[in-house]
């Protein structure tokens, strides 16, 4: 009866995982690390997520490691996701510039970058096979991160970002794993970019249930799927500025995002975006966002406000985030 009463949990626990936290596309929901491709931040996700080749402003780190060494300033960021059925997505991380004095005397141009991917769903109702509360459970998966980029010409950098993960499904139950993108962005003209993405190179989740069930335990490896991105960035004025990237996997995905950003004012920004556009699944449902940057300076720092509605495809229940951002 123990040993039935467990394999309920964790099969209720499985299924409400990867159903509350598969919102990326049909062909790989069900694979390991949909919690890392719902959007970083908010300036990401209000652009649809097609960040790829965006270097323009505040950068996210996550999109494309190769753009953070066009951040010109120390930089932290902090975003909370407002989510339904009590799941819950947070980032923190940071850019760090910095410049490098070589032999001839010429200044190289590089940046580092960290940071922290939370998501996880809390208050699942435990129940065994006759229907009697267990208790509540929780789940959670974490991805810390390290990336580094050097702009080796003026309009080429090149990056890398090494990801460590670890996740619960339940209380004897985690795995852990490493993970690397790597990402290149390449100026083509002074208003148009092209960047290349490698994600979730060899990135995977390795489970192991012996300590709780014994010799009838086993191990299991969930793998992320490795996604290949190309993306473009055009700035057609000084206000707007467009982006757009095309996202295929290895679980034959594939995706169109597109983004848009026009700046009121040197204050305010907003933005609008369409994600899930599926070439290949046509019923897959596309996911609409809007949002808006507001920042003022109080002497060394620069705070911006970052906020996101974005809909969620077969929910009327909308995602919203926000995310702070201090420049120094």
């Amino acid at each position: 009866m123990m040993k039935i009463l467990y394999n309920s949990k964790i099969l209720l626990l499985v299924s409400l995982f990867f159903v509350f936290f598969s919102y990326s596309h049909s062909q790989i929901k069900s694979m390991a690390g949909s919690f890392s491709r719902m959007g970083f931040d908010a300036k990401g996700l209000a652009m649809g997520n097609s960040m790829t080749a965006c270097k323009e402003g505040i950068v996210s780190p996550y999109y494309n490691p190769s753009t953070i060494v066009f951040q010109e300033e120390i930089t932290f960021n902090a975003t909370y996701t407002f989510l339904n059925l009590d799941r819950n997505l947070n980032t923190f991380s940071f850019i760090l510039p910095v410049k490098i004095k070589q032999d001839n005397g010429d200044i190289l141009s590089a940046a580092l970058s960290g940071g922290l991917i939370n998501a996880g769903v809390t208050n699942i109702d435990g129940r065994d096979y006759d229907g009697f509360q267990t208790g509540l459970l929780s789940t959670f998966e974490n991805q810390f991160y390290f990336a580094a980029a050097v702009k080796f010409t003026p309009k080429l950098a090149i990056g890398a970002t090494f990801k460590f993960n670890y996740a619960k499904l339940y209380d004897e139950i985690t795995s852990s794993g490493f993970g690397v993108d790597a990402g290149l962005i390449y100026q083509i003209t002074e208003k148009f970019a092209l960047a290349v993405t490698v994600k979730d190179i060899n990135t995977s989740y390795e489970w192991d249930t012996s300590e709780l069930y014994g010799q009838s335990g086993n191990s299991t490896k969930d793998k992320f799927p490795l996604l290949k991105i190309i993306g473009a960035g055009y700035k057609v004025n000084e206000d707007l500025y467009t982006t757009v990237s095309f996202e295929s996997s290895n679980q034959k995905s594939n995706i169109l995002k597109f983004g848009a950003e026009y700046s009121i004012n040197s204050a305010l920004q907003i933005r609008a975006g369409i994600d899930r556009l599926d070439i290949s699944n046509t019923n897959n449902g596309v996911k609409p966002s809007f949002g808006f940057s507001f920042s003022h300076d109080f002497n060394i720092l620069k705070p911006t406000l970052n906020y996101v509605f974005a809909l969620e495809p077969f929910t009327h229940y909308p995602l919203q985030m926000i995310t702070l951002t201090i420049q120094l």
